[in-house]
């Protein structure tokens, strides 16, 4: 049987709540880090709320926070999400310079050459002093007149897929990939999984990709959709990534806890103790927590989550002895 979470329709926030969640998103990596059902559960209804009020300070707070989502779809994969992000921030903000400047990057990179710069002179109109607009505008005026390599070619199936996730069609998505079975395919077929709420789905498929030949690269979307959320909460999940994934790993884009990234260690270790982390908090591996909170002491989060499965007093005398 498949284990499945749905995402369930919750209360509107009131005003004061959405007010809270969007000022507690100080970048793209918080909104990152809470996954995509935080997001559709939480985040979206919260800009919506913003976006209704009549203050101007709620109005630009619901800019700021449509400018995250629109950096949220960019890492995400799809940019055409993201230009809908950017122009909803134009909206509540119709001199939002940087909302411009973000457009036109995201025109760039899907080859809308002419596009992008009409964007960029808007960004140039509303903040003349901003040089990284002009070389941008230097660069779009290079690529007009020369055969460019673009980022995203308009109608492949890997930024189709990514564009169904981001507009929450995911039978689309399932559509588009077919019967295909590259790595690169599975990959956004357990992001399909991940986005249902289907766990099983997710560990099948990683769980293939990890059986297979050559080396892995994880993406930003990978951790919104896949492994975030309710797989997250599966044991086997962090069995495949920290035995089978991690001796194969070829670079990616990692979405690690804040206090991870002060922890000196190269990459590779960094995935091997997110991984080893995730896996002793589904197991309810307090003893395990404790000695990666002992061992690196600026790493919060294994002593925060023994503080919630175990003993308050053996986390609280460990925080003794590191003082």
């Amino acid at each position: 049987m498949t284990k499945t979470s749905k995402v369930t329709k919750s209360t509107p926030p009131t005003l004061t709540q959405a007010r809270s969640l969007i000022d507690g998103c100080r970048n793209i990596g918080d909104v990152l880090g809470q996954g995509h059902h935080w997001v559709q559960r939480s985040y979206l209804p919260a800009l919506r709320r913003l976006a209704k009020a009549r203050s101007r300070a709620d109005r630009r707070a619901g800019a700021r926070g449509y400018e995250l989502l629109g950096g949220l779809h960019d890492l995400n994969g799809a940019p055409r999400a993201a230009i809908r992000a950017y122009q909803r921030s134009l909206q509540l903000q119709p001199k939002g310079a940087r909302a411009w400047r973000a457009i036109a990057c995201m025109l760039e990179n899907l080859g809308h050459f002419q596009r992008a710069r009409h964007a960029l002179l808007k960004a140039e109109a509303l903040d003349p002093d901003d040089g990284l607009v002009t070389a941008d505008l230097e660069r779009i005026d290079w690529a007009l007149f020369h055969p460019c390599p673009v980022l995203f070619e308009e109608g492949s199936v890997p930024l189709e897929v990514s564009e169904a996730l981001a507009a929450g069609r995911y039978a689309k998505g399932q559509e588009l990939l077919g019967r295909k079975r590259s790595t690169r395919v599975r990959q956004l077929r357990a992001r399909i999984h991940g986005a249902r709420g289907e766990v099983d789905g997710v560990v099948r498929q990683w769980t293939v990709i990890a059986n297979g030949k050559g080396p892995v690269h994880p993406q930003h979307a990978d951790w919104f959709y896949a492994l975030q959320g309710p797989a997250a909460a599966d044991a086997r999940l962090w069995r495949v990534m920290l035995w089978k994934i991690r001796p194969k790993l070829d670079g990616g884009s990692f979405n690690y806890s804040e206090s991870l990234w002060d922890v000196d260690v190269p990459m590779a270790k960094r995935f091997e103790l997110h991984s080893r982390c995730e896996l002793a908090r589904c197991e309810g591996d307090v003893e395990a927590l404790l000695a990666l909170a002992a061992k690196y002491p600026t790493w919060r989060e294994p002593g925060q989550h023994a503080l919630r499965l175990g003993d308050s007093t053996k986390v609280i005398a460990l925080k003794g002895r590191k003082a």
